[in-house]
């Protein structure tokens, strides 16, 4: 049985989205890849409750499924170059001279096999292992003078590949994974992320992380040569844990130990 969806979007952008996509142009080489770009933007801002290409074409008008489709899978343009277009352009609007670095990962449970990096693995969405994919996220807070709400918004993000998939070449090659990427840890993963916020030029102060990235004290220590101190999340490997809540190093560090029981990582040397 067809259902009827009520439309939610004018086939006309809305003049705030043209004017915020408008610095980010250059980075589509087609005008129909930035055209779906919109609409596609527009629908996740719908209060749809399941969002894909399918139910977003079904209530913005101007696109279809198969062109959101294409956008998505096929259509010429970088998802990191977008990415760093998108952070400088946050710096711009709301200039910045340090910040905290926020790591975690998300569970996205899926139902089938096909999608990249899927495996029964923990999830901290569901609460236990299940059938998901695995993203690691950087989000990034600083103060903001003009308001008490800190200012933030999302880095980057890298999915994490499991050892099943890593290791099978049919399923690699099936779901298109580069031949170039291998398999990560988490903490690696999240170090890239560091890594790349640094090459974009983002002023970065401490750096927080859950107990699930304290487990590699070498590998996450030889990245703050400089640093005046320390502290892996983990127990195990580092018993001298920072006390809660974070000192206010700004003082969206506190909010930080409000919102989840992270704990400081590292802090850039004084010296």
């Amino acid at each position: 049985m067809n259902k009827t969806r009520v439309p939610k979007a004018s086939p006309e952008p809305l003049p705030e989205m043209t004017a915020f996509l408008e610095p980010f142009a250059p980075l589509f080489r087609r005008h129909t890849s930035r055209d779906s770009m919109e609409r596609y933007l527009t629908g996740l801002l719908t209060d749809l409750p399941h969002k894909t290409c399918e139910t977003i074409a079904d209530v913005i008008a101007g696109t279809t499924t198969e062109r959101l489709q294409h956008l998505l899978t096929d259509a010429a343009w970088d998802p990191l170059e977008l990415d760093e277009a998108r952070v400088k352009r946050l710096l711009e609007l709301h200039p910045v001279t340090d910040g905290i670095l926020v790591f975690d990962d998300t569970g996205l449970p899926k139902q089938g096999t096909a999608s990249v990096g899927v495996a029964p693995q923990y999830s901290g969405t569901l609460g236990k292992i299940g059938n998901c994919q695995i993203v690691v996220s950087a989000e990034y807070l600083a103060d903001d003078p003009a308001s008490s709400t800190p200012f933030h918004w999302p880095l980057s993000a890298h999915l994490f590949l499991p050892e099943p998939w890593t290791q099978d070449a049919k399923r690699r090659k099936q779901a298109q994974v580069p031949e170039e990427i291998s398999q990560q840890t988490k903490p690696e993963i999240a170090l890239g992320l560091l890594d790349r916020a640094r090459l974009w030029g983002v002023p970065i102060q401490a750096v927080v992380v859950d107990a699930g990235y304290g487990d590699n004290p070498n590998s996450m220590s030889a990245r703050f040569p400089t640093c005046a101190r320390w502290r892996a999340p983990s127990a195990a490997v580092c018993p001298t844990r920072w006390p809660l809540p974070l000192p206010r190093l700004p003082s969206t560090a506190g909010a930080v130990s409000r919102a989840s029981p992270a704990l400081l990582l590292c802090t850039r040397s004084k010296s």
